[in-house]
């Protein structure tokens, strides 16, 4: 990350040592860690600060520069020529920088003496934001094992996964990986037509880790029991067009 500040480094050091540690509502006891100096925390803090904690902590910054990454999430009126698809090499991102600024009037809203301090919206808003990313490195990760498919297939499945998960109880990236084998196999309605799959899904007095273990004990069964049903169901509508395929003429014979 680069600085833009008329201020020395020291009193920007003075400045921002005040920035690692923050209240937030996940621990009312103690402060935790706030890694702003993260790029990807710097622009996730960028969208979801009120606009008064993000002058705060611009106060003697006239603008931060960060690297750019594909597993960044933009904002929606960013408008990045050329776009950074998900699936980017590295070398088409390097050397390319966002620019975090405030205009005049939204310094005018810093809020002084005010507690800086997390707040339950904000705190929703980076939970939101950081398992985005998380789904995006979670589709990325699976690209070697499944080629076949693009990087928002995979991470349209991630969806399907996550979505699954909280119907099921289900959470972890190990679990949400599984969950999206699943998907990507038998598709994201697979607990609907998958029986042995749905027991064990629904399950309420198993725990998370343990269906995980079942569903993948489960998986190479699925698969072949599919295999076998598809080739059936291939002979059945064979059999089903053979007996209406019309006779010809050498056949009366």
């Amino acid at each position: 990350m680069l600085f833009h500040s008329h201020a020395t480094l020291k009193q920007l050091r003075t400045y921002l040592r005040k920035f690692t540690m923050l209240w937030t509502p996940a621990n009312d006891q103690a402060p935790v860690y706030f890694r702003f100096y993260d790029p990807r925390v710097a622009l996730d803090m960028s969208q979801a600060l009120e606009s008064w904690k993000l002058a705060a902590f611009m106060a003697p910054l006239e603008a931060v520069f960060i690297p750019a990454s594909p597993l960044m999430v933009f904002p929606a009126e960013l408008t990045l020529i050329p776009s950074i698809a998900l699936e980017a090499p590295v070398q088409q991102v390097q050397g390319r920088l966002l620019t975090i600024s405030l205009s005049d009037g939204a310094r005018d809203a810093r809020g002084q003496g005010r507690q800086f301090a997390i707040g339950q919206e904000e705190f929703a808003r980076f939970g939101g934001l950081m398992q985005q990313r998380a789904q995006a490195a979670l589709a990325l990760s699976m690209a070697p094992q499944y080629p076949q498919k693009t990087a928002q297939q995979l991470l349209s499945t991630v969806h399907a996964a996550v979505q699954l998960g909280q119907r099921y109880g289900l959470a972890s990236k190990k679990q949400t990986r599984t969950l999206a084998k699943c998907v990507i196999a038998f598709g994201d309605t697979f607990p609907t037509h998958q029986t042995e799959a749905q027991q064990i899904l629904e399950n309420p007095t198993m725990a998370a880790w343990r269906k995980r273990d079942r569903l993948e004990a489960w998986f190479p069964r699925g698969r072949i029991q599919q295999a076998l049903l598809a080739k059936y169901s291939d002979k059945e509508s064979d059999m089903q067009h053979d007996n209406f395929r019309p006779i010809v003429s050498g056949e009366w014979s």
